[in-house]
């Protein structure tokens, strides 16, 4: 049988030269994976719903589709581009009309690419199982002036039954190695998808239909819609349908002058624009459709770029009766459709017409003769800070309103009253109640003693949060602060000297209650300077630092802006190339001088400056949670890797970070640019680890770990086997090239937030004040996949919205964990996050390797500028094109806290 099933995660080969690694099948865990420490909740449920296939349900047969066209477009394949599934989908509910005889009733659903389902054989007179059928399709819009024919091949692929997954659930049961009947739980997935499909926007497995879109504006001329994600997957329970509230951003329908205006934000048109203008539109509209009328027939286009010349000054030579001229846009309009343009002082939409092997060709259409939309357009670039707060803001759903919407969608979808549907499975009208849930005991936190020779103080969060105010902190870095700088890029006579230096005494008074020695300001050490000028007055002031104090051990900027370019140049100068801290500190936080908020900088400061600080620590576990492996040297590691948007040039960067303590409250890190772009294996793993490794060593006093447990982020299941082999291979290299027969015993996880499920509670008892589950609620029944070692656990407090549980998978255990030591240890990393006194979402390496991963992305560049440049804060030079290193004066610290 031949794959034509699209998977979501496309599964990566393990490299021959590496063994495979079994994966840990949860039969074979401890338990079967099931813990049983905690109070147990009764309440909690989720947004699953079981479906069950029907006892008479037909089998499916499934056919290979391939599109061509006919006459113009003779020789493009329109199947095998995600452009065209509109197109296609268009195309087969044609031939099901015009050819009735072949399909009868019989289509159960198609993907809009490659594969086409029935509940019976299609009748067809050809060759054995393959037919090719031509189909019409008339002018429905006006955009065509003629009919077009397409050529449709079918060949039949194989019959499955969804009775299969029963005997699969069976055969689990007793065969932990049984194979994974994934085509038959995509093609189920595919039938559930069909609904809505013919009127929906698919985006991925988001759909957005806009009769339940419950659209509202946001600012640059967009409307946020509410759509869902589906999904049919496995669960130890069974079958289920995985239901989620998705958002994007749409372009508003209008006339081009009043997108323009929208998109813009501009109260009118009444003046030409600036070049900055014309490049928020190329940025905003390019890949938009648009339609013209100005011809005989309607005429569809879609939008490459701005142009930043208007039509008065964009010329073009016409070749008219064998002679050529330039003319103005705005005349040939004038001349050949007489059209006389109110704003010929405009930019103009740039449409790619094709290439020739000289130059390429563009046409060039005026803002006020087009019409964007009819046809929801759905934003394919990142939007901007300011529409993402909108977005942001839109899809923080309190938990009860999510699943009163969830619910909502669900009842209009109405799956079981679907013919093509319900012939085939039912779904269970109420969410999955998940009746084994736990709640974890919350961890000590454990502070340095108020008296030296003293106990350490223990704190016992609430609701994932506690508060110290005056207690010492677990372990001041010894050194303190004193060796610094202060640079002010507001004018003193928006933020006076005297405000300035009365923050860093307010800094240094909530220090000394923390037991953080910070020297008050040496008023010779402020120095204001425009924030084009940063990079001078950096290197300024850490040369007059260093001629006082003989090193530089932090320099404050002070800002009012909130531009992400200039912040990422900064840190990007001082981590590569000045090899100093740097601690960015807004305006309005200097004035207002709030306690809470230095004492949360005196906890960067203590944890990124110096080489010991420690802020906090979670006590370790008794009894049965205990890890005897703690009783040794161990290492924890995080890694991560970030990749570039969409289109961009720029490579994806990878980050590793190990613990260097036994508390796993300091990390030595490594930033890698990765060889290929979109990567998710990490190339260099085994050269950053034995630095790492050095890192540890020396620490510990010639001591290497002998036990290491990794923390992966970012893998799906389709890359879990590869990523598997290959780091874990790369964990062993490592190893035996730090020391020969150094052979830790390693536990190998993955984490993961981007998956769609959420879980709510319906008594009061079981969730906090805004309806959300408590921190440490953790689900590793009923939903959770039926073949691996796998648990959701909740850690994070949503202070709007509703919380997103991390989903922690075990690939590999050589310190045989059971279910409630590893998942006590996961809570206890997420109580352990230095930079704030509250438990988040994900475990602290994790957290650390994530932010190292996005530093890295601020030294390769965004995805406008190849390389950030050192321009951007002020300077003559630019930096290294080429990935540039950490300085080695901060390299072994925790600068990216």
């Amino acid at each position: 049988m031949e794959a034509h099933v699209l998977p979501t995660d496309v599964a990566l080969p393990v490299p021959e030269a590496l063994t495979v690694v079994p994966v840990l099948c949860r039969n074979k865990a401890p338990g079967k994976g099931v813990g049983v420490a905690g109070r147990p909740l009764k309440s909690i449920y989720t947004n699953a719903w079981q479906i069950r296939p029907r006892p008479n349900a037909a089998d499916i047969h499934m056919w290979d589709v391939e599109v061509h066209g006919v006459g113009r477009r003779e020789g493009m394949r329109f199947d095998t581009d995600k452009k065209c599934v509109a197109l296609n989908r268009r195309i087969m509910r044609e031939m099901q009309k015009v050819h009735r005889s072949v399909f009868g009733d019989a289509v159960v659903a198609y993907d809009g690419q490659k594969l086409l389902l029935t509940k019976k054989p299609l009748n067809i007179a050809g060759e054995a199982g393959s037919a090719s059928l031509v189909v019409e399709l008339k002018d429905e819009s006006g955009t065509q002036r003629e009919a077009e024919s397409f050529h449709v091949s079918l060949r039949f692929i194989d019959v499955r039954s969804f009775q299969e997954l029963t005997a699969w659930y069976q055969e689990l049961a007793r065969n932990s190695d049984q194979s994974y009947p994934q085509d038959v739980i995509q093609a189920l997935d595919l039938v559930a998808r069909a609904i809505r499909a013919d009127v929906a926007i698919t985006a991925g497995r988001n759909v957005f239909d806009p009769n339940l879109a419950n659209s509202r504006p946001i600012h640059g001329g967009f409307h946020i819609w509410r759509g869902w994600y589906q999904s049919i997957r496995p669960a130890a329970v069974g079958m289920v349908l995985n239901v989620e509230l998705a958002f994007s951003a749409f372009l508003q329908e209008g006339s081009g002058l009043n997108v323009m205006q929208n998109v813009l934000g501009l109260p009118s048109l009444q003046s030409s624009l600036r070049d900055s203008d014309v490049q928020v539109l190329s940025n905003e509209l390019a890949g938009c459709q648009f339609y013209v009328q100005h011809t005989r027939y309607r005429v569809k286009a879609r939008v490459a770029k701005i142009d930043r010349q208007n039509a008065q000054t964009r010329t073009f030579t016409l070749e008219e009766g064998g002679r050529s001229r330039v003319v103005s846009v705005a005349d040939y309009f004038r001349e050949k459709y007489s059209i006389r343009l109110s704003r010929p002082d405009l930019p103009l939409i740039v449409v790619k017409k094709g290439a020739t092997r000289e130059t390429e060709r563009y046409s060039y259409f005026p803002f006020e003769i087009v019409t964007f939309g009819p046809g929801a357009q759905r934003r394919q670039r990142m939007v901007t800070p300011r529409q993402a707060q909108d977005v942001i803001r839109a899809a923080a759903v309190r938990p009860n309103e999510r699943i009163r919407d969830l619910k909502h969608i669900l009842t209009a979808l109405d799956f079981n009253k679907n013919s093509s549907f319900a012939s085939i499975m039912e779904v269970n009208p109420q969410p999955l109640k998940l009746p084994k849930a736990r709640l974890l005991d919350t961890p000590d936190v454990l502070y340095g003693p108020k008296v030296k020779g003293g106990r350490l103080e223990s704190v016992r969060p609430r609701d994932g949060a506690w508060n110290v105010r005056d207690t010492p902190l677990f372990a001041p870095d010894p050194e303190g602060l004193h060796a610094y700088g202060v640079i002010c890029t507001v004018p003193e006579r928006v933020l006076r000297a005297s405000d300035v230096i009365g923050f860093f005494k307010q800094l240094s008074s909530i220090g000394e209650r923390s037991m953080y020695r910070m020297a008050p300001p040496d008023p010779q050490f402020l120095n204001y300077s425009r924030e084009d000028q940063t990079q001078g007055a950096l290197e300024k002031m850490a040369a007059s630092v260093a001629k006082k104090f003989g090193k530089v051990q932090l320099i404050f900027v002070l800002t009012d802006r909130g531009d992400p370019k200039w912040y990422q140049a900064v840190k990007t100068f001082g981590d590569t190339r000045l090899g100093v801290v740097t601690q960015v500190v807004k305006k309005k936080n200097v004035e207002k001088k709030d306690p809470s908020t230095c004492a949360n900088i005196i906890l960067k400061l203590n944890a990124k400056v110096g080489m010991q600080g420690k802020n906090h620590v979670t006590a370790p576990p008794r009894g049965s949670l205990r890890n005897a492996f703690e009783d040794k040297p161990f290492m924890v590691l995080g890694a991560d890797v970030t990749h570039p948007h969409p289109g961009s040039s720029q490579p994806s960067i990878s980050a590793l970070v190990g613990s260097v303590d036994r508390n796993m409250a300091r990390y030595a890190g490594e930033v890698m640019r990765q060889e290929n772009s979109k990567q998710e294996l990490i190339t260099s793993f085994r050269d950053s680890l034995i630095k790492i490794l050095d890192s540890f060593e020396k620490i510990q006093g010639g001591r290497l770990p002998e036990s290491i447990v990794m923390f992966r982020d970012g893998v799906g299941e389709g890359m879990q086997d590869a990523v598997l082999a290959i780091e874990l291979d790369g964990i062993r290299q490592a190893c035996i090239a730090k020391k020969v027969n150094f052979m830790p015993k390693i536990t190998y996880l993955t984490v993961n937030k981007r998956h769609k499920y959420r879980f709510f509670a319906s008594e009061k008892n079981e969730c906090d004040r805004n309806g959300n589950v408590f921190p440490g609620t953790v689900v590793d029944d009923g939903v959770v996949n039926p073949m691996y070692y796998e648990f959701f656990l909740t850690t994070a407090v949503a202070l709007q919205g509703t919380a997103k549980p991390s989903l922690y998978r075990v690939l590999y255990d050589e310190l045989n964990f059971t279910p409630d030591q590893i998942q006590n240890l996961a809570m206890r990393l997420c109580f352990s996050y230095a930079r704030c006194t509250k438990s988040v979402g994900v475990c602290a390496p994790t957290y650390y390797a994530h932010q190292l991963a996005f530093r890295g992305r601020a030294y390769a560049g965004d995805d406008d500028d190849v390389s950030i440049s050192s321009s951007s804060v002020g300077g003559g030079s630019s930096l290294q094109a080429e990935f540039p290193s950490v300085h080695v004066g901060i390299k072994h610290k925790m600068f990216y806290c």
